[in-house]
């Protein structure tokens, strides 16, 4: 296994630097990397690795089926004496022991374990997905129990270690021409062109999980099944406005076909709750107005294991939060979807996606 692991990073390695000399690295995309909990030898620990567009226009983004195999992660220690949190650099923070994971225990949603029958999917070819400001794409990575051996780690691996997963993209703006990105119109993008978007990012690390997570039972997963799910990754402060992202994936086993416009926040309930109580609610309608401005984007593909993601910034005078108590979000929308393209008479179904995440305030 571990000699499958060194050959599959070295193929790795080749593959990335052919396309990473023709490609420069690009300022209106930006990783990042969510863990819950920290990584450890002994643990199952699922991450997740977003791409989001953070400037003001839309980004066309261009992902095949090739480009979250488990062969684009490599993971490397942090330099002794660096704190990841204080580093802004684009190409994230530095390293020195590259690691040699055993890549047969990691998983990119949507994929096998590599080795295991029908491990590369078969996904139907699409022109690409139209990210507006504040939107982005998602996969998860599963590093399942055993992922490296714990006598190849060095000693200075403790705290942190760095993930690297930066797939080959594609991605296409806006042309630079009057009436490009136009409300209710289609947008006028230019080429597609192969882009380098630094994934280096710094995930806790513990030697010894501090919890062993018991064996999951196997997953009967549905044919068509969308799921939507909450992450938040700064520290929750009483007083402050709340930055969160919300997922919503493709969890069944084909794909499934959705008009991200019917997605937006404007579109989405929040409710700030502890216990039984309903502290607070915000719905979509302060946002409303803005679907008006939209641009037309057409129904796009979802393949099993993939994520669109949304950002928003929950204003403090919104969120009733009080330091030392907890609280939890919940999410939902009715969000419609299609389990085959959607031409001619298709019509949608409709399903009601509910979703919650636990806050700590401080």
């Amino acid at each position: 296994m571990r000699l499958l692991g060194h050959l599959l990073l070295a193929v790795a390695c080749a593959t990335s630097s052919a396309w990473s000399s023709e490609s420069e690295p690009i300022g209106y995309l930006r990783t990042d990397v969510h863990a819950p909990v920290a990584l450890s030898p002994s643990a199952t620990v699922d991450l997740t690795y977003h791409l989001t567009n953070i400037c003001p226009v839309p980004v066309l983004l261009g992902i095949d089926s090739n480009s979250y195999q488990p062969l684009f992660i490599q993971v490397m220690t942090l330099v002794k004496g660096v704190d990841p949190r204080t580093v802004t650099d684009v190409w994230g923070p530095p390293t020195e022991d590259t690691l040699i994971p055993d890549l047969t225990k990691i998983a990119v949603s949507g994929v096998g374990l590599m080795g295991t029958a029908n491990w590369l999917p078969r996904w139907p070819a699409r022109d690409g997905i139209i990210l507006l400001p504040d939107e982005g794409y998602a996969r998860r990575i599963t590093f399942h129990a055993g992922w490296i051996d714990e006598k190849a780690l060095p000693k200075q691996a403790k705290d942190w270690l760095v993930i690297n997963a930066a797939p080959p993209l594609r991605a296409a703006q806006p042309v630079k021409e009057p009436a490009a990105v136009v409300p209710g119109k289609p947008i006028r993008f230019g080429p597609m062109s192969a882009v380098m978007v630094p994934g280096v990012r710094a995930v806790p690390f513990a030697r010894a999980a501090r919890q062993v997570e018991a064996a999951r039972p196997p997953l009967v997963p549905k044919e068509h099944d969308l799921q939507v799910a909450i992450e938040v990754d700064a520290t929750v402060e009483a007083g402050k406005d709340l930055t969160v992202t919300y997922l919503i994936g493709n969890t069944g086993t084909r794909p499934v076909w959705v008009r991200p416009n019917d997605l937006v926040p404007a579109k989405v309930t929040w409710e700030c709750v502890r216990g039984d109580k309903v502290l607070a609610t915000i719905d979509g309608s302060g946002l409303a107005a803005m679907t008006a401005l939209l641009p037309e984007r057409p129904a796009v593909a979802l393949n099993p294991g993939e994520y669109l993601t949304w950002r928003r910034t929950l204003l403090a005078s919104q969120l009733p939060l009080k330091k030392g108590l907890p609280c939890a979000m919940r999410i939902s929308l009715a969000a419609p979807y299609f389990t085959e393209r959607p031409e001619g008479a298709v019509e949608a179904r409709m399903v009601q996606l509910q979703g919650s995440a636990e806050l700590q305030v401080r």
